[in-house]
C-alpha cells in the first residue's frame, strides 16, 4: 500500500471490538482513558464524529507514517487507543502501523462507523456520517428518514448549520466543504472567494457547457444549484 512501507505487515492488526464493547469503554472513559482516533479525512469529521473524537487533516494513504509518528512522541504506548473509520479499512493499516511501533491496547470497531450505526445505541456518535455516493450525507444509520439526523456541521462562509456540502470548483483545490446554497451559490460551489475567482474555476469558465447529467455523486443540491446560475 502506498506510504506503509515494504516491511509493512497488515496481519498485525489491532483487536476487532462490537459496537457494544465500543459503547461500554466509552461509557466509562473517565476510567479507561481512551485515545479515540478518527482515521477518516477531515471534513468527513466536521460532519460528524464520535464524541471525543481527534480531527487530524489525514487524506492519503501516505501520510499514516508521519500521523503514527506524532502519536508515538505525544502518547504512552501503554494507553488504549480506539480508531474508527467509515467501514473499517483504513483502521486495519492504521492499527498494524501503531502496533509495530509497540502501542499494546490498540482496537478498532469492528464493521466501522456503518456497523455501529445500524445498532440501537448510537449515544456516543454526534452528527451525520458522509458518504461516498450522490447523497453524501446521512444520518449515521443510513436512513435518510431517520429521527438520528443530527446537523452539526457549519457553513464555511458564513457559518450557519447545514448537511449539504461540495468538493471545491477550483480544479487546483481539492476542499470538501459544508456550505448553505447562498454561499454555494454566491463563491459558485468554492470554498473561497479566491477560489471562485480563479481560472480554474471549472463551474464559472464553462457554466453553459456544465451538463447535470455528469453531476452524478455531487448530490441533489449541487445540481439545483447548477440550474440557478
Amino acid at each position: 500500500v502506498d506510504g506503509m512501507g515494504d516491511d509493512f505487515d497488515p496481519s498485525k492488526v489491532g483487536s476487532h471490538i462490537s459496537p457494544e464493547k465500543w459503547n461500554e469503554i466509552l461509557d466509562n472513559r473517565e476510567s479507561t482513558n481512551p485515545l479515540i482516533l478518527d482515521i477518516r479525512n477531515k471534513y468527513e469529521w466536521d460532519i460528524g464524529r464520535f464524541k471525543g473524537s481527534e480531527k487530524q487533516t489525514l487524506r492519503l494513504f501516505n501520510q499514516f507514517e508521519d500521523y503514527a509518528n506524532n502519536i508515538e512522541e505525544t502518547v504512552g504506548k501503554e494507553r488504549k487507543i480506539l480508531m474508527y473509520c467509515t467501514g473499517g479499512i483504513r483502521c486495519e493499516l492504521f492499527s498494524a502501523k501503531l502496533k509495530e511501533r509497540g502501542f499494546q491496547d490498540v482496537n478498532q470497531l469492528e464493521g466501522g462507523i456503518i456497523n455501529y450505526g445500524l445498532q440501537k445505541d448510537t449515544k456516543h456518535w454526534e452528527g451525520n456520517l458522509f458518504v461516498f455516493d450522490d447523497r453524501l450525507v446521512v444520518p449515521v444509520d443510513g436512513d435518510e428518514e431517520s429521527d438520528k439526523k443530527d446537523v452539526i456541521s457549519r457553513c464555511w462562509h458564513c457559518g450557519t448549520l447545514v448537511e449539504t456540502t461540495y468538493n471545491c470548483a477550483n480544479t487546483q483545490c481539492n476542499n470538501v466543504f459544508p456550505a448553505c446554497d447562498a454561499c454555494a451559490l454566491k463563491y459558485v460551489a468554492c470554498c473561497s472567494e479566491e477560489c471562485s475567482q480563479s481560472e480554474y474555476n471549472y463551474i464559472k469558465r464553462n457554466s453553459k457547457q456544465v451538463h447535470l447529467s455528469r453531476s452524478v455523486g455531487k448530490g441533489d443540491h449541487f445540481r439545483k444549484m447548477i440550474e440557478k446560475l
